[in-house]
């Protein structure tokens, strides 16, 4: 999301900064995961955290999406070795990693990243396993390194033994309010005629700011009675949930909105 879609995020930004005690001398929190459904914005509290606080570490990397790229590299290079090269890649601008082998690469990472104060972020773990085979000790860093992790799965960050385990919490209403406002209208207030529509979006999404979003991209120039005839639509398909209705919405934006997302 652009930066005027970031409502509300601020204190809680703040919290999870506060939470990793940059400033500590005892270095006793080294491990922070995120966690909560899909859609509640974990990723973006991870990127807001990390673009405020990376400049304090020697080196940082933010992998976003790690399931994805852990997946869907394929061959030799697939899986955390995948990963591990762009870890490398974002951390010491190595390039030419395709000669060497995947133990090779594993050590590279080890050897050259545990001498660094270090920040890695990992967004959307799916298994315990790939941090696992990931291998990176988070003691074997050096002091005032921190990994932050998240997940939709608390279990594995107690797996993992991160230090502090934070849930993501849903937007309030008046935040959720202002962020469809933004995206439906172009402003934080609604019109006069939409002002009963609103809050059924707003129960649809269930107070998630990516269903926001999306909803409200989609009703973005639409007239009171599309409004009225999307809605029924939701609500004469219950059973779908809110996935279904964000692939609906989703779909029906034209291809330069869906990049926004």
């Amino acid at each position: 999301m652009f930066a005027k879609d970031l409502i509300g995020i601020q204190p809680r930004v703040e919290e999870l900064e506060s939470l990793l005690k940059l400033n500590s001398k005892k270095d006793d929190i080294q491990v922070l995961g995120v966690w909560g459904m899909g859609g509640i914005g974990k990723t973006t509290l991870a990127s807001v955290l990390y673009d405020r606080i990376s400049y304090q570490f020697d080196a940082s990397c933010f992998i976003e999406n790690f399931s994805d790229i852990y997946r869907n590299s394929g061959g030799r290079y697939g899986g955390a070795t995948a990963v591990h090269k762009r870890i490398l890649c974002q951390t010491m601008e190595e390039k030419n990693l395709d000669v060497y082998s995947p133990s090779e690469i594993s050590g590279i990472v080890m050897n050259r990243l545990c001498d660094i104060k270090l920040l890695v972020v990992l967004d959307d773990i799916e298994e315990y396993e790939q941090l696992l085979e990931l291998n990176i000790d988070p003691k074997s860093l050096l002091a005032g390194s921190r990994i932050i992790i998240t997940t939709r799965d608390e279990h594995i960050l107690k797996q993992y033994d991160a230090d502090i385990i934070y849930k993501a919490r849903f937007m309030d209403e008046n935040d959720a309010h202002k962020l469809l406002c933004r995206k439906a209208f172009k402003n934080d207030h609604s019109n006069s005629i939409f002002q009963e529509l609103v809050p059924e979006v707003l129960k649809h999404a269930q107070l998630l700011p990516l269903a926001i979003g999306v909803m409200g991209s989609f009703l973005y120039r639409r007239d009171a009675m599309q409004w009225r005839a999307t809605l029924d639509g939701w609500q004469n398909n219950p059973n779908s949930g809110i996935m279904k209705v964000l692939q609906t919405s989703f779909e029906g934006l034209e291809q330069r909105e869906r990049e926004i997302f």
